[in-house]
């Protein structure tokens, strides 16, 4: 593949860092009714590709229902969760090189509170941990931010199969550290903002979309 990672006896090389990625504003919109009555109860699962990306690479980060959720959020309304919900995202060991190659994996899941009853994927977003505009001659700067608003896709599709409308949009903000000096600076500005702080993370089971 081209990414290239590795074990932490390779952190010396000036070569290799440990990003953050803080993920800011991050909402769904116009989602797709899931529930038999209409509405969806949705929830955001953050991954990466490759897999062992993620710090954490033993779990996914799990995010909870949005604050503008009641019970479910009707077709057409919005869905935000709070930055303080949102894990603060460190990378494993990574090659600067190999960055601008990977990619976080946003996947918004509809929570079903039928007993035994199993989640259903709503769609998922692909955003590359590069710069905007980067080129394969140019360096990364020490931090950078990417936005994204992008329509959910389940495989290639962004429409559901049975009613044929959107699935909705995801959209936010990554701010991401590259440098020892960047990655200080964010993690300290990260815990001033009590970035995380509510976040929760659950253990991975048979299926990234069981829990």
């Amino acid at each position: 593949g081209s990414a290239s990672f590795t074990g932490s006896r390779a952190y010396a090389s000036l070569d290799v860092v440990r990003p953050t990625v803080r993920i800011r504003g991050l909402s769904a919109s116009e989602l797709v009714d899931m529930d038999y009555t209409g509405g969806c109860d949705p929830y955001c699962v953050v991954s990466a590709n490759p897999y062992e990306l993620l710090y954490c690479a033993a779990h996914e980060h799990v995010l909870k229902k949005g604050e503008a959720a009641a019970s479910t959020v009707k077709h057409g309304q919005d869905c935000t969760w709070p930055d303080d919900e949102v894990p603060l995202l460190r990378l494993r060991g990574v090659r600067t090189a190999a960055l601008p190659h990977t990619t976080l994996l946003l996947a918004v899941l509809d929570k079903d509170n039928v007993i035994l009853g199993k989640d259903d994927p709503v769609g998922v977003v692909q955003v590359p941990l590069r710069p905007v505009g980067w080129s394969q001659d140019s360096d990364l700067p020490p931090s950078f931010e990417v936005e994204f608003d992008e329509p959910l896709v389940q495989g290639m599709a962004s429409t559901d199969l049975k009613s044929g409308r959107p699935l909705g949009r995801l959209r936010g903000t990554l701010s991401i550290a590259t440098t020892a000096e960047a990655i200080e600076e964010a993690l300290a500005e990260a815990r001033a903002d009590g970035a995380g702080e509510k976040a929760r993370t659950v253990k991975l089971g048979a299926s990234a979309f069981e829990r």
